[in-house]
C-alpha cells in the first residue's frame, strides 16, 4: 500500500529533533567534563613540575584556571540545553521547508506493508459433562 506524505507539522518535528538532539548531547558532556577536569589538572601539574622548589607536590593552579573550569563545566552543561533548542528551530524550518516543496513537487511517497497477524488461539473451555446419577461435573474429577 503506497501512501503520499503531504505535510510536517512544523511544531511537532521541532519537538522531536530537539529532543533527540539534547538526548544525543548527553553521551558527549561526560566527555566535555572529563577532558575539563583533565586540562585543568594537567595545568596545575605542569605549574608544579616548573616550581622554582623543586619538588613535585601540590603546587599552585595557573593563575585563571579556576574560572576556565568552571566555564567548560558551564558549557558542559549547557550544551544539551542549546542543542535542544536548536534542533527544535532547524526542526520547524525543514518541515516548514519540506511543506513548501511538496506543494509544488509532490510528497514523499511511502510504501507500506501489512504485517501478518497471527491470531492468538481461543482458550479451551472445559464443558461440564452430566452423569446419570447426579448432577453434572468436570471432566477427570470424580
Amino acid at each position: 500500500m503506497k501512501l503520499q506524505l503531504k505535510r510536517i507539522d512544523p511544531i511537532s518535528a521541532g519537538k522531536v529533533l530537539g529532543g533527540l538532539y539534547a538526548a544525543l548531547t548527553l553521551l558527549f558532556v561526560p566527555v566535555v567534563v572529563l577532558m575539563g577536569l583533565f586540562a585543568t589538572l594537567a595545568g596545575s601539574a605542569s605549574v608544579t613540575m616548573t616550581s622554582s622548589s623543586g619538588d613535585f607536590g601540590g603546587g599552585p593552579m595557573l593563575p585563571g584556571m579556576g574560572i576556565f573550569a568552571g566555564m567548560g563545566l558551564f558549557f558542559a552543561l549547557m550544551i544539551p540545553v542549546i542543542y535542544g533548542v536548536m534542533g527544535f528551530v532547524f526542526g520547524a524550518l525543514m518541515a516548514l521547508a519540506y511543506n513548501l516543496i511538496c506543494r509544488w513537487l509532490g510528497g514523499l511517497v511511502l510504501e507500506f506493508e501489512p504485517k501478518d497477524v497471527v491470531p492468538a488461539p481461543a482458550p479451551a473451555v472445559i464443558a461440564p459433562v452430566a452423569s446419570p446419577d447426579g448432577p453434572p461435573s468436570l471432566p477427570g474429577r470424580l
